[in-house]
Parts: structure tokens; C-alpha cells; sequence
């Protein structure tokens, strides 16, 4: 009798897995999208003039409603090599700045770098270097080119408003070398009757690799011992807080080499606990701006893995998100905060071939096939992403995932092709 029945509950506690097991597989199965639908009901077509000249915004006047009561706008990209994406960028930041006073643009950019960006930018216009403080795709590739133009125009005529440039970033981000670097804190220390060398010497030994330092685990604990972090810490805690009684930006960016420092010794590039460590970092330095600029409206140029505002997936458990810039920025700023990401049918490569890799059950393949034959702009501007619910997107973390995207996003937009970035020097 009582091996019958525990035959009797064995069986039920199987049938009880399977069917718990069954229902979770049907949860994370995407819904189907009915997209003729939703381009009814929640969709904006985007031109894409081919110049700047006299250029018409007439189909970004849905944004005047759709921002109202708004002052902070994020927008991500999927991928830092994005070219045309970089197009639709500029033209929306434009807009936001003419016509709805949005005046402050920060990029995912080294705090520091760009704060001496944006001091060359109101000292000399015309000595306006990018590359000096931004990463290369950003800086130097020609679908930029207009973005910058627009912002040395505003700071040279009276009759514009100008744009204020900065980074959020506790990484560098521009192309000076580190012994450039080391001049600079030697230089900034000795005006404040700072010895730099005596009284840091493990990070003065530092400064001349401090890049690779702070990418590659491998050579920095093949550099330094744990008791010389210590050290190192010690030292780089107390830097930041002399020089912070002069500079509120050296400041942070001291303690923003301490935290690379602390979290590249850590962990490896890539792996998702530096990643929240990194995006805590880019929202502290977020308030920071804001605190400095309470009344201004404030737009981000970031990517979409920080700019969710759910979280960014978590490639090892897509069921635990991140806890990333833009899920930090909702906590703190949710009632004035507008997130747009960006997805993709397919993208050209860096050779010049259209690559798409996506499964027929992505919400981007079903745009593409119903509904992208019959229009006539680049970009779709879905306006009430929840609409999607929980489907299969491709392009919108740089991977495939069953996901929300009304979760992740206030605006979805949405490009058939993406245009790679191309450079000046390229035939």
C-alpha cells in the first residue's frame, strides 16, 4: 500500500513539473503582431531629408504632445556603428532644440573629456575638436558631421540658443594619450601647490598606462598587487577630494579612474557586474548634471542597452535585467523622463553587405514583410511600444530576446536598413 502510493504522488509531482514547465514555455513565447494594426493606430512615418538645408520638421511636430510635461529625453541607438541612426538622432535633437528648448546634450562620453569639450566649444568655436573627447564613431564619422556643424553654429549666432555638451561616462572617451593625461593632472596639481609625484606616487606610476589599466584585468593584476590597491585606492580617494575643493568635474573624474580601476580589477570587459557597477556610475553622474542644471531640458545620446528603462537584458538570464543607467534614471525621474530606442530589419556590415539574421517570429521581420513595402520614409516612430506586449526583438538588444518593449521604451523606432559609418578619408 504504501509503495503504491508513493508511485501516486511521484506521478504527481511529474505531472505537476511538466505542466509548470509547459505554461512557462507558453509565457515566454512571443505574441503575434498584428503590425498592419498598430501602423494605424500608433505610427509616425520619419523623413530623412537628403540635406540640412531649410530642413522641414513637419513630421516631428507629433512630439510637441507627445513630450509634453517632459524634460529629460534618452535616446539609445543598437549598435555604436549605426550611421543612419546617427542621422535621425541629430535631426530629433535639433529638433527638440528648437522648438521645444531642450539645451543640454549629454553623451555617453568621459564626464571630464567632455566638460574640456565643451569649454574649447565656448572659448574657440572654431578650435572644436570632438575626436579629442568622444569615442571615433561618434566624433569622426561623417553622419555626425551635421550634429557637430549644428552645435558650433549655435554657440557662434546670437540667435541661437547655444547647446551645452557634456559626458556622463567615468571612462575615457577621447583619443589624448595617457602621458597627455599625466601632464595635464601634473600641470593642474602644481597650480594648486600639489606635489603630484610625492604625494601619489602609485598613481603617478600609473598614469602612463592607465587606458589599458583600466580595460585589460590581466595586465593590471599583472601590475599591481591587492595591498597596492589599497594603496592606490587610498590615494585616488584622497586626490579627488583636493582637487574637488577647486573643481567639481576633476573631482569626479578622479573618483571616476578610482571606480574603473576598482571594477577592472574585478571583473573582465563585458561581463555583467562591471556593466552595473559602470551604469551606476553614468547615472551619478547624470544627477550630478541635473543637480547642476535643475531648470534646463537635458537630452542623452547613449545606447540602448544603458537607455532601457527597464533594465538591460541580461544575456546569461534574460528573465533578470540589469539594473542599468536608464532603469536608474525611471527610479529617480519617471514623471519627466522619455525613452526612444531604436530596432532593425537588418544592417549593413562593414563591407558594404546588407546582413539580417532574424527569425520570422521577430517583431522586426513582421514590419518588414507587411508593412515597410508600403511606405515611403526611412524610419517608423511607434509611439505606444506596450502595444507590441511581450514579443521576439532582434535588433533592440544587440541580440535576440522575448522581451517588452513597452517596458523597455516610451518610443520605438524603427529602421528597415541601417547605414554602417563611414568616415571622411573613405573613397
Amino acid at each position: 500500500m504504501t509503495y503504491k502510493y508513493s508511485i501516486f504522488t511521484f506521478c504527481g509531482i511529474i505531472t505537476v513539473a511538466l505542466l509548470c514547465w509547459l505554461l512557462t514555455s507558453i509565457s515566454r513565447k512571443p505574441q503575434t503582431i498584428d503590425v498592419s494594426r498598430l501602423a494605424i493606430e500608433n505610427i509616425h512615418i520619419l523623413n530623412l531629408p537628403d540635406s540640412s538645408i531649410n530642413d522641414d520638421y513637419s513630421d516631428l511636430e507629433f512630439l510637441v504632445q507627445e513630450l509634453a510635461g517632459k524634460n529629460i529625453v534618452v535616446l539609445g541607438e543598437a549598435l555604436h556603428y549605426d550611421g543612419s541612426t546617427f542621422r535621425i538622432k541629430t535631426r530629433i535633437i535639433k529638433f527638440l532644440h528648437e522648438k521645444l528648448g531642450f539645451n543640454i546634450l549629454l553623451f555617453e562620453g568621459g564626464i571630464y573629456d567632455m566638460h574640456l569639450l565643451n569649454e574649447r566649444l565656448i572659448n574657440n568655436p572654431n578650435e572644436f575638436e570632438p575626436s579629442s573627447s568622444l569615442w571615433t564613431f561618434w566624433s569622426e564619422s561623417e553622419q555626425m558631421m551635421e550634429l557637430w556643424d549644428y552645435i558650433c553654429t549655435c554657440r557662434c549666432m546670437k540667435e541661437l540658443t547655444p547647446l551645452y555638451v557634456g559626458g556622463i561616462d567615468c571612462q575615457h572617451s577621447g583619443n589624448i594619450t595617457d602621458s597627455l593625461r599625466h601632464s595635464f593632472i601634473t600641470e593642474t596639481c602644481n597650480s594648486l601647490s600639489i606635489d603630484f609625484d610625492s604625494d601619489f606616487p602609485m598613481f603617478s606610476h600609473f598614469m602612463p598606462h592607465m587606458t589599458k589599466t583600466m580595460l585589460n584585468k590581466s595586465f593590471f593584476r599583472h601590475k599591481i598587487q591587492y595591498d597596492s590597491l589599497v594603496v592606490l585606492n587610498n590615494e585616488l580617494l584622497t586626490l579627488a577630494e583636493r582637487l574637488g575643493r577647486n573643481d567639481v568635474y576633476l573631482h569626479r573624474y578622479i573618483d571616476g579612474i578610482r571606480n574603473c580601476m576598482l571594477y577592472s580589477w574585478e571583473f573582465d570587459a563585458g561581463y555583467f557586474p562591471r556593466t552595473i557597477w559602470r551604469d551606476s556610475l553614468m547615472a551619478d553622474n547624470f544627477i550630478f548634471h541635473r543637480n547642476m542644471y535643475p531648470k534646463e531640458k537635458i537630452v542623452v545620446w547613449t545606447s540602448n542597452m544603458h537607455a532601457s528603462k527597464s533594465g538591460a537584458l541580461n544575456y546569461q538570464n534574460p528573465e533578470h535585467p540589469i539594473q542599468n543607467f536608464g532603469n536608474r534614471l525611471h527610479s529617480h525621474y519617471s514623471d519627466s523622463l522619455y525613452v526612444i530606442l531604436f530596432n532593425n530589419w537588418s544592417r549593413e556590415s562593414n563591407d558594404g553587405h546588407i546582413v539580417s539574421f532574424l527569425k520570422q517570429s521577430s517583431v522586426e521581420y513582421a514590419i518588414h514583410k507587411d508593412l515597410y513595402p508600403h511606405v515611403n520614409g526611412r524610419f517608423l516612430f511607434f509611439s505606444h511600444p506596450e502595444e507590441f506586449g511581450k514579443t521576439m526583438c532582434s535588433g533592440i538588444m544587440e541580440g535576440e530576446f522575448v522581451c517588452r518593449p513597452g517596458d523597455m521604451c516610451d518610443a520605438l523606432i524603427y529602421e528597415d536598413n541601417v547605414e554602417f559609418v563611414r568616415y571622411n578619408d573613405e573613397e
